[in-house]
């Protein structure tokens, strides 16, 4: 737990590549996070583990960031058919600004 809470700091200090380090295995919620701001996206890919809004949000910005447009499409729905607050995020992040 302390690790997990260390890569959150992290995290907020913009100091990703320790973050990585601190998170890694955790199982936190930020661990993919710390992957994808380190762009170390097929870690963060294998760390996501559940089917819910944020994960599948997280998806989109892996696969945005691979240049995988039918997955941003496919993840971003899947988020927002699950949650409002998810969909009206996505229009606005600019993650995404090349595929609206």
């Amino acid at each position: 737990e302390a690790k997990a809470n260390l890569g959150t700091i992290d995290i907020l200090k913009g100091d990703y590549a320790s973050a990585a380090s601190h998170l890694a295995g955790t199982g936190s919620e930020n661990e993919p996070v710390a992957y994808i701001l380190n762009n170390q996206l097929d870690k963060a890919s294998a760390a996501i583990t559940c089917d819910c809004p944020r994960s599948n949000y997280l998806r989109a910005i892996i696969a945005a960031r691979q240049g995988n447009s039918s997955d941003v499409k496919k993840y971003l729905d899947n988020a927002g058919q699950k949650s409002a607050s998810w969909k009206a995020r996505s229009e606005k992040d600019v993650e995404f600004a090349k595929y609206r």
